[in-house]
C-alpha cells in the first residue's frame, strides 16, 4: 500500500519518485509480481515516520513504467485501475501492508444517463469561466464511471472532496456529488469574477 497527499482514481496516471529504502523494498516486489499495489489517501498526518491516519477507500494501481534514477530513486509511472476497500490494515513491516478487496463498479453506457448530461454541461460552465474560449475535450468511448473518473481527476479537487467522490459506492451517487462540487467550483469563480 503506498498512502499518499492526494487521490487516485481509475483511468488517472500516477507518477512517482520513490526515494524511501521501505518503498523501494515495495516497489521492487511489485515488479517482480504483478505490478500492482494499493493507493490511498492520508487523511490526517503525514505518512513519513507513521501516525498518520488513512483512508480505507482507495485505488488499485498497476505500474505501467519504472526506471533506475543515478541517484538511487526510483522513477514509477503508474496508472490507477480500479477502486478498492481496505478490510485491515496489518504492521508496516518493512511498507504499509493491507487486505484489501476490490470494488468494481458496472459499466453503465453514457448515453441517455441524465446525470451524467448534466455532469458534462457543469464542466463545460466551469472550463467558460475558467478559460473562456476553450472546449472541453471529453474522450469518447467512455462508460458512465469511465466519464465521472476522468471528469473528477482532470477538475482537480482538493483531497478531501476527490475522496468524497472516490468513496461514494454508486455512479449515480458519485455524480450527486459531482454535481454538488461543480456547482460550488462554478459558483466560487463567478464571485471571483464579480458576477453575481
Amino acid at each position: 500500500m503506498f498512502p499518499l497527499g492526494n487521490v487516485l482514481f481509475p483511468g488517472q496516471q500516477l507518477p512517482l519518485q520513490i526515494f524511501e529504502p521501505r518503498y523501494q523494498v515495495m516497489i521492487a516486489e511489485v515488479l517482480a509480481g504483478d505490478g500492482e499495489f494499493g493507493a490511498v489517501l492520508i487523511e490526517r498526518g503525514h505518512e513519513v515516520g507513521g501516525g498518520d491516519q488513512r483512508s480505507n477507500i482507495g485505488c488499485v494501481a498497476v505500474v505501467e513504467r519504472a526506471q533506475q534514477i543515478d541517484d538511487g530513486r526510483v522513477g514509477v509511472l503508474a496508472r490507477g485501475v480500479e477502486r478498492l476497500m481496505v478490510e485491515q490494515w496489518l504492521p508496516d513491516d518493512p511498507y504499509p501492508i493491507a487486505n484489501v478487496i476490490r470494488l468494481p463498479r458496472g459499466t453503465t453506457s453514457i448515453e441517455g444517463h441524465a446525470g451524467s448530461a448534466q455532469v458534462r454541461l457543469q464542466l463545460q460552465e466551469l472550463v467558460a469561466l475558467v478559460a473562456p474560449g476553450e472546449e472541453v475535450a471529453v474522450p469518447s468511448g467512455q462508460s458512465v464511471e469511465q466519464f465521472v473518473d476522468w471528469v473528477s481527476a482532470t477538475v482537480g479537487f482538493g483531497a478531501w472532496d476527490a475522496q468524497q467522490l472516490l468513496m461514494a459506492s454508486t455512479v449515480d451517487e458519485q455524480i450527486a456529488v459531482l454535481t454538488t462540487l461543480l456547482a460550488d467550483a462554478i459558483g466560487l469563480r463567478r464571485l471571483q469574477q464579480g458576477d453575481r
